[in-house]
């Protein structure tokens, strides 16, 4: 395998020539001193599972291995994670003290936190990385770029306009086209929410000129912008209604949530915003909408989606009244899965999370696990004639109902697993009190290790704070003044 030749095949954006030299090689010739620049090059390639094969008999042994994973392997195993959708799982793995002192980690934290929407998380460590020694300056400006999108979503107002003065001026001098028009993107983005048109119409003019010049930067966001300002300056749904639709046959489903977010700024409908608050599974998106609008009181308890004469009951598994789907089950916590993001398809890595959420994710095995429960769903329906379809696309995993179907979702919908029993019980004996892994290990009876991986997701979830590192590290659970803003 060339490693250069596929490293100036991704900077040149192409991705598939990459992918497929990639992919034409097996896994078990490449040699132990390649193995991280490889996964890193497939992962940079979209070769994202061929980059877990090669990696996880490392750093997941199911056999004896000579020599134990290096730092580098497990960061490297938990971003490719983080990339096919196991993001407590990507979170443990970077938070193993062999990392420590690894400037990449704090970036790759960010990334899991990004999929959940934990900007204000992310905040901290994007500063830490971009202070960081030993990191290029190109990887620099990869993490300011980050903390420019962070910061935008938590309204960090000085912090914006010097990233975006400073990037635009470096990015350009330096010709990093392609980071650049991510700074362009996230200007329109700030100058739109800000209702400064007459900027974001000349980040437009920019992004026009810069795709004209790279052809790999992401054209569709930039449509995405065009049809926002039309909407923001006329009023005029219609070409964004009409993009939105484009965007969800595309896959580019957080389009769909965007433009949707954006619509309800210029025309407010609580229908819409019920929908998009009960469908967006994110406790910080869902808090900027209760920011953004005030008069608005957002669902709570049962929430009705569609219209549909027939009914099916998600929390009680029963359809029309008639029960249907056990209590508890794969198959109710299949659904439930399913039906937590309205927008985006669930992919298969975490729908196995949601399933078996004290087990690693295998790239070989989980997959066909996954399938096995959603056959089996997908048989009981059909037995009860319920009009609820389970589609998996190239996209991921999704319900589709019928229009004389409606479905009474919880507007909360977290799946009560061990952990979280778990969890409460801990809130119980600690309160607002610290604690430390060995007090909740012995609290619950658990081992070291399952400890770990519960307090892990807890973390990330947003359910449980810790400070300090190592065996220093200490747990306790957020109060009010905890909520950013």
């Amino acid at each position: 395998m060339d490693l250069e030749e596929l490293d100036r095949l991704i900077r040149a954006g192409d991705m598939r020539g990459a992918r497929e030299a990639i992919v034409r090689v097996p896994v078990n010739q490449v040699p132990r001193h390649q193995m991280t620049k490889c996964a890193a090059l497939a992962r940079r390639a979209g070769a994202v599972k061929w980059g877990l094969r090669l990696l996880a008999p490392i750093v997941r042994p199911k056999n004896k291995v000579p020599f134990a994973a290096t730092s580098s392997e497990i960061a490297e195993y938990a971003v490719l994670l983080q990339r096919n959708g196991s993001l407590a799982e990507a979170w443990g793995l970077l938070e193993n003290p062999k990392l420590e002192g690894r400037p990449e980690v704090l970036l790759y934290r960010c990334y899991v936190l990004f999929n959940r929407w934990q900007y204000d998380q992310s905040l901290p460590l994007l500063r830490a990385y971009v202070a960081s020694e030993g990191i290029t300056d190109y990887q620099r400006h990869i993490g300011r770029v980050n903390l420019l999108a962070a910061a935008i979503h938590c309204d960090e107002v000085q912090e914006v306009e010097f990233l975006i003065e400073y990037l635009e001026r470096e990015l350009r001098s330096q010709k990093h086209w392609r980071l650049l028009g991510n700074v362009i993107e996230n200007s329109c983005f700030w100058n739109l929410m800000k209702g400064n048109f007459v900027g974001a119409a000349a980040d437009l003019v920019r992004a026009r000129k810069l795709l004209a010049e790279d052809a790999t930067l992401d054209s569709q966001y930039l449509l995405l912008w065009e049809k926002l300002l039309q909407l923001y300056q006329t009023g005029d749904s219609s070409p964004l209604q009409i993009f939105r639709e484009q965007a969800r046959i595309g896959g580019r489903f957080e389009i769909q949530r965007d433009a949707d977010f954006h619509h309800l700024r210029v025309h407010f409908d609580p229908a819409r915003a019920d929908f998009l608050f009960v469908g967006t599974p994110y406790s910080f998106y869902r808090k900027r909408l209760v920011q953004e609008f005030k008069k608005w009181t957002p669902p709570a308890g049962s929430y009705l989606w569609g219209e549909g004469s027939q009914r099916y009951d998600l929390t009680q598994g029963t359809f029309n009244g008639a029960p249907v789907i056990e209590g508890g089950s794969l198959s109710a916590k299949l659904l439930q899965s399913l039906s937590a993001d309205f927008y985006q398809p669930r992919r298969v890595a975490g729908i196995f999370a949601d399933l078996y959420p004290d087990q690693y994710f295998d790239i070989d095995s989980s997959p066909m696990r996954v399938h096995k429960v959603i056959s089996r769903t997908k048989e009981q329906l059909a037995k009860f004639e319920v009009p609820l379809l389970i589609k998996n696309g190239k996209f991921g995993v999704r319900l589709e109902k019928s229009d004389e179907l409606s479905v009474n979702v919880d507007s909360d919908r977290s799946l009560k697993t061990r952990s979280d029993f778990r969890i409460d019980r801990l809130k119980h004996l600690f309160g607002q009190g610290f604690f430390t892994s060995q007090e909740a290990q012995e609290a619950l009876g658990l081992s070291s290790s399952n400890t770990h991986r519960m307090l892990t997701e807890a973390v990330l979830s947003g359910s449980l704070l810790q400070t300090g590192k190592k065996r220093g590290r200490l747990y306790r659970f957020p109060k009010d003044r905890d909520v950013s803003k």
